[in-house]
Formats: structure tokens, sequence, C-alpha cells
């Protein structure tokens, strides 16, 4: 998609920000993308199995 996107993010520490465009790691640099993308869909699998975690401990009573 090439449509103008923006995002926000807010850091609880000191955070130093590395922008890259699309086209660097798609074309460029494929391997290095899919790299990336490995990376990033491993951190939110382990995000989403903590939440999963969190959600059956809790103690919901009707």
């Amino acid at each position: 998609m090439d449509a103008p996107h923006s995002a926000s993010a807010r850091a609880d520490a000191d955070t130093i920000l590395l922008a890259v465009q699309r086209t660097v790691l798609s074309e460029n640099m494929p391997a290095l993308g899919y790299k990336v993308l490995e990376y990033i869909a491993g951190q939110l699998a382990d995000k989403l199995i903590k939440a999963n975690i969190q959600i059956e401990n809790l103690d919901v009573t009707e």
C-alpha cells in the first residue's frame, strides 16, 4: 500500500528510532527485509502468548 499513513508511539525510556524506507527492505535488501519481518512476527507472537496467559489467569466471576 502506497497511501500515506501515520502512527504514534510512546516509549517508557530513552529510545533511538531508526526509520527505513520500504524500498530498502523490499527491493534493495529483500533477505534483510524478511529477517526484520520474521523478528517482528516473533515478538508479536510472544506478546500474544503472554496476553493469553494473563487473560486465562484472570479471576472473573459473574
